[in-house]
């Protein structure tokens, strides 16, 4: 049996426990990676007090590695490659994935919803019992074995601590400005939230010409990099209506993303987007309630309410698009990276995000 070193959450709101796990070898289809780095989402921190959570669990979803060993059939990539990890297994011949929507792939949301692969069990145990992997991936971990499906081949010139981001923020905050609320070109947008995905929405924006880009958030130390990343504007919450009636000439925003998807911040995006604008929410609150006027916000404002799920992505295209980008010079993911760490400090990267310090903490392995 292979082992690896991966942060298991034992219990909702405990710290994590960086213990040696037992790791089940790749059957058909399946990949082991020996991840370069990871990233630590909002997301990972927001689980690790979800009740609900099925435990124990490898937190962990945005990572990028080396392929070590292949089982069976598999034809998605090799040994030796270097790999960005997908949140999402998609597998290509469902009823979403054959109809354009593969990040919502049926195989792909049961696995991540039941913390396993798609046979219904994680690949790392621990005295023979599942430790789960969440969204079926696990990063925390220096080794996972995923389904091929998960795993995009990428070019070796980038490195890895880079490639780590594209798997989730990268993705979700491309696809949310590209694809799901299209940003018009010349147009005027709104950002409340800059964390990681916030700073790639912004990127988004710029690369689809967006005229002017308000960055609202509640660390004003951020304006620095959300200028240098594409935004025009940047000011704290209570500034944020004085500065979208500036820079809209009284009449909204063309397209608001709401990061943070708390209550009051959806709401404060319907009421900064103008007529016939769209409203992207993007963060994730499970108590989150938007209170909606259908006649006055939805049928006279006409306004479209969307929500973002993974960027809309198709990894596959997207993954190579983000990576072009990089090389180009269009995307800058460096700035992004507040701190990095190793896997034995990672609750400090858990309090990095409960203070909201730094943007993107990475871990090395």
């Amino acid at each position: 049996m292979l082992t690896t070193r991966a942060a298991v959450l034992h219990t909702p709101g405990a710290p994590l426990q960086v213990e040696t796990l037992e790791l089940v070898p790749p059957g058909p289809g399946e990949v082991l990676i020996r991840l370069g780095a990871t990233g630590i989402c909002g997301t990972d921190f927001t689980n690790s007090h979800n009740a609900a959570l099925r435990t124990p669990m490898v937190l962990g979803h945005e990572g990028a590695g080396v392929v070590e060993t292949i089982g069976d059939g598999v034809t998605r990539c090799a040994v030796g490659d270097h790999v960005v990890l997908s949140l999402i297994s998609q597998c290509g011949v469902c009823r979403w994935c054959v109809n354009g929507q593969p990040h919502l792939c049926g195989p792909g949301v049961a696995a991540q919803r039941a913390g396993t692969l798609s046979d219904g069990r994680s690949r790392l145990r621990q005295n023979g019992d599942d430790v789960y992997q969440f969204l079926g991936l696990g990063t925390f971990s220096e080794r996972i074995v995923v389904q091929q499906t998960a795993v995009v081949p990428i070019r070796r010139e980038v490195p890895l601590k880079i490639a780590a981001l594209i798997g989730c923020g990268v993705l979700t905050g491309l696809g949310a400005a590209l694809r799901v609320a299209p940003v018009p070109r010349g147009g005027r947008t709104l950002v409340l939230g800059c964390g990681g995905v916030g700073m790639n929405i912004i990127q988004g924006a710029r690369i689809a010409g967006a005229d002017r880009i308000i960055a609202v958030d509640t660390v004003a130390g951020k304006a620095k990099i959300a200028r240098q990343l594409g935004a025009t504007d940047f000011v704290v919450p209570d500034e944020m209506p004085e500065a979208v009636a500036r820079a809209t000439d009284g009449i909204g925003v063309d397209v608001a993303f709401d990061v943070v998807g708390s209550s009051a911040t959806s709401r404060a995006c319907i009421d900064a987007t103008r007529r016939g604008g769209s409203i992207c929410v993007v963060g994730s609150n499970q108590r989150a309630q938007i209170v909606i006027s259908p006649v006055d916000d939805l049928i006279r404002g006409a306004k479209v309410l969307c929500g973002c799920n993974y960027g809309s992505s198709f990894v596959l295209r997207d993954v190579a698009q983000a990576v072009s980008a990089l090389s180009t010079g269009a995307l800058d993911l460096q700035p992004i990276i507040s701190h990095t760490m190793r896997l034995d400090d990672i609750n400090e990267g858990f309090n990095l995000i409960r203070s909201g310090g730094g943007l993107r903490t990475v871990i090395e392995y």
